[in-house]
């Protein structure tokens, strides 16, 4: 086996992957009993933050999501009466997404049960534990989306083999990413870092 897979630093990310993928699961078995999505909770929690409304292209920044998928999200909460759609006074070409009554009222009913089962999550870690993993993950997500910008602008070696004498056109950053997407950190108190579990 390649010595590399036994690194510390390679294991340390399978970890992460894994772990990401095991609260993911955790997630929308938690938020089943209220049957909505984790996603449709991150929306609810975003506009919950934001009583004036957003944009849906400011939500699908915020979600890290392209804007056709959190039309989707929005299109199955407003149904559920939610969030609702409001015109924007500044531009009758775009709206605003508020959330409503009754879903705030549904975010208050799952908060309690939500945080409480984020620290039984994270057991017998102390604060100052949790506190240094979190400045880790921070700096790691800034690491990730500069290696995922510079990978989307090369070429691929392996594909110019195949055929050769052609260079493979440089790509542009993933949709969901943004053109405009740098690989500064989110800030700590962004309520979106806390709405996957």
């Amino acid at each position: 086996m390649d010595e590399r897979h036994s690194s510390p630093r390679y294991r340390a990310l399978i970890q992460l992957l894994r772990t990401a993928e095991d609260l993911w699961n955790s997630s929308r078995i938690f938020f089943e009993r209220w049957e909505i999505s984790p996603s449709q909770f991150n929306v609810l929690n975003l506009l919950y933050s934001a009583p004036e409304g957003m944009s849906q292209s400011d939500l699908s920044r915020l979600l890290i999501m392209h804007r056709s998928n959190a039309t989707g999200l929005i299109d199955r909460l407003e149904r559920r009466q939610l969030v609702r759609r409001e015109s924007n006074p500044t531009d009758r070409r775009a709206y605003r997404v508020v959330i409503t009554t009754a879903g705030a009222d549904l975010l208050n009913q799952i908060f309690p049960h939500y945080f409480a089962a984020a620290d039984r999550v994270w057991a017998n870690l102390p604060d100052t534990a949790v506190s240094q993993l979190l400045d880790q993950l921070q700096e790691l997500t800034a690491h990730a989306s500069a290696v995922a910008v510079a990978e989307a602008t090369t070429t691929e070696p392996e594909k110019d083999a195949v055929r050769p004498g052609r260079t493979r056109r440089s790509r542009p950053p993933r949709p969901d990413l943004g053109s405009t997407h740098d690989a500064t950190p989110w800030p700590s108190d962004d309520p979106l870092r806390t709405s996957d579990l």
